[in-house]
């Protein structure tokens, strides 16, 4: 499986898209290592990551609006209300995560 975090994300310094996982922090969060030039790097959200806490919202206001019109459904029952609505939650925070994530970038530890 492809890892999201690195995927398609280019070292700052050498523009290479060898990076790799590196040791755990001090603080617990990851760094990560460029195999071409061997610098260390840190992650970073950029501003457009915050575009994910707006997506996050709508879905979840959609997923809300969704359960309650399939709640008044005549062909409902509680098992089916229950794995639509969980589905949609997770669907949406999902979403929302993978739009956070790729605005992640590396930048020098």
């Amino acid at each position: 499986m492809k890892d999201l975090v690195i995927g398609s994300k280019t070292c700052p310094v050498c523009q290479a898209t060898a990076v790799v996982r590196g040791k755990p922090s001090r603080r617990g969060s990851p760094t990560f290592r460029c195999e071409a030039c061997g610098s260390e790097l840190r992650p970073k959200l950029t501003a457009a990551a915050l575009w994910a806490l707006p997506a996050k919202v709508l879905m979840l206001a959609a997923a809300y609006v969704a359960v309650g019109w399939f709640r008044d459904s005549v062909f409902s029952s509680p098992t089916a209300i229950a794995a639509v609505s969980c589905g949609l939650v997770a669907l949406s925070v999902g979403i929302s995560s993978r739009m956070a994530l790729r605005m992640l970038t590396f930048a020098r530890a």
